[in-house]
């Protein structure tokens, strides 16, 4: 007992009875209520909880390092797209049709890898694209199940 406790109960020989019965009597109920069966059933329960928080853990960090993987692609689609845009401020106008079109072909060389839709969570997607329309969203969230839909003709999105 706690030193509260035992100065309430301690000097108290009817209390210290009253105090003995109870926990005889929850020890006797205990090993009444839970036999072989329960003790099975609670390290199964305890088993597929155990399992649930590793594969848990595991997609969290799948989606920790795909989400790494994007913003490096970002940061470097961004540096790209900054020195481009630099140079054309550098350069004449009749050349610019040029710069653009290597910002284009910069973009889909950078973001290329990253492109394919990836699931990030439970409802969250990266870079879904609809098979039929060719829409495409950079981060889709929702409480739905499954793929997202596409927003213009209602797909699933690949």
């Amino acid at each position: 007992m706690c030193t509260r406790c035992h100065d309430t109960y301690g000097g108290n020989p009817e209390k210290r009875k009253w105090i003995t019965e109870k926990r005889d009597f929850w020890f006797d109920f205990c090993e009444n209520k839970l036999n072989n069966e329960d003790i099975n059933q609670l390290e199964k329960t305890y088993n597929v909880i155990e399992k649930m928080h590793t594969e848990h853990e595991e997609r969290l960090k799948n989606a920790e390092q795909k989400i790494t993987v994007l913003q490096r692609t970002v940061e470097q689609f961004t540096s790209q797209n900054q020195k481009l845009i630099s140079s054309i401020q550098k350069t004449p106008v009749e050349r610019r049709p040029e710069i653009f079109a290597q910002i284009g072909s910069a973009s889909s060389t950078i973001s290329g890898s990253a492109t394919a839709m990836t699931q990030l969570g439970r409802g969250v997607y990266a870079n879904p694209t609809c098979p039929n329309c060719g829409s495409s969203i950079g981060l889709y969230a929702s409480n739905r199940e499954g793929p997202p839909l596409c927003p213009n003709c209602k797909t699933p999105m690949q």
